[in-house]
Protein backbone atom coordinates (compact mmCIF):
# COMPACT_ATOMS: atom_id res chain seq x y z
CA UNK A 1 0.00 0.00 0.00
CA UNK A 2 2.83 2.53 1.01
CA UNK A 3 4.39 2.17 -2.98
CA UNK A 4 0.88 2.59 -3.95
CA UNK A 5 0.25 6.03 -2.23
CA UNK A 6 4.12 6.79 -3.14
CA UNK A 7 3.59 6.62 -6.40
CA UNK A 8 0.55 8.74 -6.52
CA UNK A 9 1.84 11.71 -4.65
CA UNK A 10 4.15 12.83 -7.43
CA UNK A 11 1.27 13.20 -9.84
CA UNK A 12 -1.47 14.68 -7.33
CA UNK A 13 0.80 17.55 -6.04
CA UNK A 14 1.89 18.33 -9.30
CA UNK A 15 -2.22 18.44 -10.07
CA UNK A 16 -3.18 20.20 -7.31
CA UNK A 17 -0.35 22.63 -7.57
CA UNK A 18 -0.93 23.76 -11.21
CA UNK A 19 -4.95 23.63 -10.17
CA UNK A 20 -4.11 26.04 -7.04
CA UNK A 21 -1.86 28.58 -9.69
CA UNK A 22 -5.18 28.78 -12.21
CA UNK A 23 -7.53 29.54 -9.18
CA UNK A 24 -5.99 31.89 -8.19
CA UNK A 25 -6.96 33.87 -11.05
CA UNK A 26 -10.33 33.76 -9.02
CA UNK A 27 -9.18 35.21 -5.84
CA UNK A 28 -8.56 38.43 -7.55
CA UNK A 29 -11.45 38.75 -9.53
CA UNK A 30 -14.77 41.11 -9.27
CA UNK A 31 -15.86 43.94 -7.76
CA UNK A 32 -14.52 44.93 -4.16
CA UNK A 33 -16.47 45.00 -1.67
CA UNK A 34 -15.10 46.35 1.51
CA UNK A 35 -17.52 45.57 4.06
CA UNK A 36 -17.30 41.95 3.82
CA UNK A 37 -14.03 41.70 2.43
CA UNK A 38 -12.77 38.92 5.06
CA UNK A 39 -15.46 37.04 4.19
CA UNK A 40 -15.46 37.07 0.49
CA UNK A 41 -11.78 36.26 0.08
CA UNK A 42 -12.55 33.15 2.53
CA UNK A 43 -15.28 31.58 0.36
CA UNK A 44 -12.94 31.92 -2.11
CA UNK A 45 -9.62 30.65 -0.75
CA UNK A 46 -11.83 27.64 0.32
CA UNK A 47 -13.15 27.32 -3.23
CA UNK A 48 -9.58 27.52 -5.07
CA UNK A 49 -8.29 24.90 -2.17
CA UNK A 50 -11.07 22.50 -3.59
CA UNK A 51 -9.87 23.59 -7.18
CA UNK A 52 -6.94 22.32 -6.36
CA UNK A 53 -7.36 19.08 -4.61
CA UNK A 54 -10.51 18.18 -7.46
CA UNK A 55 -7.40 18.75 -9.98
CA UNK A 56 -4.58 16.97 -8.01
CA UNK A 57 -7.24 13.57 -7.70
CA UNK A 58 -8.20 14.05 -11.59
CA UNK A 59 -4.57 14.47 -12.77
CA UNK A 60 -3.85 10.67 -10.51
CA UNK A 61 -7.21 9.47 -12.27
CA UNK A 62 -6.01 10.76 -15.59
CA UNK A 63 -2.43 9.30 -15.07
CA UNK A 64 -3.80 5.79 -14.60
CA UNK A 65 -6.33 6.13 -17.16
CA UNK A 66 -3.45 6.52 -19.60
CA UNK A 67 -0.90 4.00 -18.03
CA UNK A 68 -3.99 1.06 -18.05
CA UNK A 69 -5.56 2.25 -20.57
CA UNK A 70 -4.29 4.10 -23.83
CA UNK A 71 -0.79 3.13 -23.24
CA UNK A 72 -1.65 -0.24 -23.73
CA UNK A 73 -3.37 0.31 -27.17
CA UNK A 74 -0.47 2.51 -28.46
CA UNK A 75 2.38 0.69 -27.76
CA UNK A 76 2.00 -2.67 -28.47
CA UNK A 77 4.53 -5.23 -27.65
CA UNK A 78 5.43 -7.12 -30.49
CA UNK A 79 6.57 -10.58 -30.28
CA UNK A 80 9.65 -11.62 -31.76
Amino acid sequence: MQEFINGKVKEFWSGSIIGFIAGVKFLFTGPMDWGSLVLQYTIKFVAVCVFAFMSGLFTVMAKDFYDHKIKNRLFKKKDK
